[in-house]
């Protein structure tokens, strides 16, 4: 076979071109060891894809455009387990999933009942922003928590009021203040006092 400029050779071809040695000088050849979809197996075993869920999930990106069956079956076993797995990874996972599928694999999968709906990047950002402000959310309970346990182990007497005051605020640094002021006060409404 004639050689073609190297984007329009078959895939096959641009494995074997990729094969080839490399002349380094003195040190001798270097044998580059290249992978392709014939390289990696097609994961239809559930066990073996719960033991291996990247490969899994790289068998669906190898053969994800073969035979529809093919790249269904992958599919299906990949998700099932990314399901399981820990948010980040899932959401990273059934992307790549979905992605790596030819159209009609893609459209087969996404008629699946319990598929998954791709989640783009706006997707992953919002959930970012929503991961950082339950963690604010989050420090501020605590803090909130901290000022009335102070007050309770000092023995000062804390209203139903000053409680609910007390617990619902979400400012940081006024919550700081008052963990500090929590220490020192004869009574919790000198917490209020500027």
């Amino acid at each position: 076979m004639p050689l073609l400029p190297l984007g329009r050779q078959p895939e096959h071809r641009h494995r074997a071109l990729a094969k080839l040695p490399i002349d380094t000088g003195p040190c001798g050849p270097f044998s580059p060891f290249v992978v392709g979809p014939d390289g990696i197996p097609v994961v239809t075993d559930e066990t073996l894809a719960r033991h291996f869920p990247e490969l899994a999930v790289l068998s669906v990106m190898a053969h994800g455009h073969a035979d529809v069956v093919t790249a269904l079956a992958v599919a299906e076993i990949a998700a099932a387990v990314a399901l399981g797995l820990e948010s980040d990874k899932q959401a990273l996972y059934l992307d790549l999933i979905e992605t790596a599928l030819g159209d009609a694999a893609r459209k087969a999968f996404q008629m699946l009942p319990q598929n998954y709906q791709f989640q783009g990047p706006s997707y992953r950002l919002g959930k970012t922003e929503g991961r950082a402000e339950g963690r604010t959310e989050g420090r501020a309970e605590g803090k909130a928590d901290s000022v009335l346990v102070v007050l309770e182990a000092r023995g000062i007497v804390v209203t139903d009021e000053q409680h609910r005051q007390i617990l619902e605020c979400d400012d940081l640094e006024r919550l700081g203040v008052w963990l500090r002021k929590a220490a020192t006060v004869a009574d919790a409404s000198e917490l209020f006092e500027s």
